[in-house]
């Protein structure tokens, strides 16, 4: 049940006490030669350390992560998740994610991590040397690496950008999401409609809806269509790419994330389609 929103904005809560989080997303992905699934959990903590001239500084660990598929590009996908396994990072006020300060801790603990990559994907990565090298310049990069945690699914839920904005008084506010290369190369650009939907009687928590479409004008559909040009031979203008996206917070009194849930769908003619769900929820 919805009572009215009230006249004030959504302040960041300085709670040093850590949050425990139950994560979980289901995906699939279909295209003309198969169906592929893969389910994802993990335990998560965060924890508020300080604010200070720079911004919001948390820690966040991600334990007893565990996934259903580990077959080719999934399993190279898990290896990779362990680059956000212990991420110590500052928000702005909005509670934009803005710099991780331990990439160097994070690179040390990489350098041992892709010896197995390579030696167990070897026969995935064509060019595997120069994908390594990648993979060790957007550790070493604060604004590539950044954006690398911001677009992951539990970074998102965990750190929505919708503080200090004065969702209160104004009915919409516009923001941008970007999923970067999501086609191959290419970014999946969003623009992203937050507004508050209400305040739940019971909790007396502020509730928040946050839906995306594809933005056109910043999308490049040339780039992206290559892909499914040279795979099955159809021209840039007979592709359409139909994209929806939705998050939905339930925050606590202190204006904590309590639960949220992502909704992100992809269809390509019949050619591809992602469909993927994502639920984050604290522990009592």
């Amino acid at each position: 049940m919805l009572a009215s929103t009230k006249q004030n904005e959504i302040i960041i809560a300085e709670n040093i006490d850590p949050i425990i989080y139950d994560f979980g997303i289901a995906q699939q992905i279909v295209s003309p030669e198969e169906t592929s699934k893969n389910q994802i959990t993990a335990t998560i903590e965060k924890t508020f350390v300080k604010k200070d001239q720079i911004g919001y500084l948390y820690t966040i660990k991600v334990v007893d992560r565990k996934q259903s598929n580990t077959d080719d590009m999934f399993g190279l996908e898990q290896e990779l998740a362990s680059l956000q396994k212990n991420i110590a990072l500052y928000t702005n006020q909005q509670g934009e994610i803005t710099t991780i300060i331990n990439r160097g801790q994070i690179a040390e603990d990489w350098y041992d991590h892709a010896k197995r990559v390579k030696k167990e994907f070897d026969y995935l990565i064509p060019e595997m040397n120069q994908f390594l090298t990648g993979i060790d310049e957007l550790v070493n990069d604060n604004e590539s690496f950044v954006s690398l945690v911001k677009k992951s699914e539990i970074y998102s839920l965990l750190f929505p950008p919708i503080y200090n904005q004065k969702l209160m008084q104004k009915i919409v506010i516009q923001q941008e999401k970007d999923f970067e290369n999501f086609f191959d190369t290419t970014t999946l650009p969003l623009t992203i409609d937050t507004a508050v939907s209400g305040i739940n009687a019971n909790t007396k928590g502020k509730q928040l809806l946050r839906s995306g479409k594809l933005d056109t004008a910043r999308f490049d559909k040339t780039s992206a269509s290559e892909l499914f040009t040279k795979s099955y031979g159809v021209h840039e203008y007979g592709l359409n790419f139909d994209t929806s996206y939705l998050e939905t917070f339930d925050l606590d009194q202190k204006n904590q994330v309590d639960k949220a849930n992502a909704m992100l769908g992809v269809k390509v003619n019949d050619l591809y389609q992602l469909k993927q769900i994502s639920k984050l929820k604290k522990r009592n």
